[in-house]
Formats: structure tokens, sequence, C-alpha cells
């Protein structure tokens, strides 16, 4: 692997934890303990990707409704 490419992966990278640690709002905790800052961070990232799940389904299924509605009209 040459260097762009690590390069390119590496900012992929600091983008998106950027893009996700303001999305989940890890600039501020409420915690002061390192420990229950943890907690906050795990709390948050279940929070966020069990969001993103629903999300998605609601997507793939009005894709879905779309597709059916589509097939409907064309016939």
């Amino acid at each position: 692997m040459n260097s762009q490419k690590i390069y390119k992966m590496r900012r992929e990278i600091e983008t998106t934890f950027g893009e996700l640690k303001y999305a989940i709002g890890l600039n501020t905790f409420h915690a002061r303990k390192r420990e229950l800052i943890k907690q906050e961070i795990y709390a948050r990232l279940i929070l966020h990707n069990f969001c993103e799940r629903i999300i998605k389904k609601i997507e793939i299924q009005k894709k879905k409704e779309n597709t059916i509605i589509k097939s409907i009209l064309q016939d």
C-alpha cells in the first residue's frame, strides 16, 4: 500500500470520526469521572447505532413501497 492510499484512508477515518463526534455530542459530557465519561460515550454510541438501524430499515421499507406503487401504476 502506498503512502497516498494510507493518507486517504486516515483522512476518511478522521473526517468520519469528526462527524460522529458532533452527531452524538462527544464534545461535551455531563459526567466528570473517567469511568462515567466512558459509560456516557458507550451509551451515546449505542443509541446512535440503534437510531441509524431504524432509519435504514425505514428507508428500505419506503423503497419497497415505492417499487410496489410504481409497478401498480405501470400496469
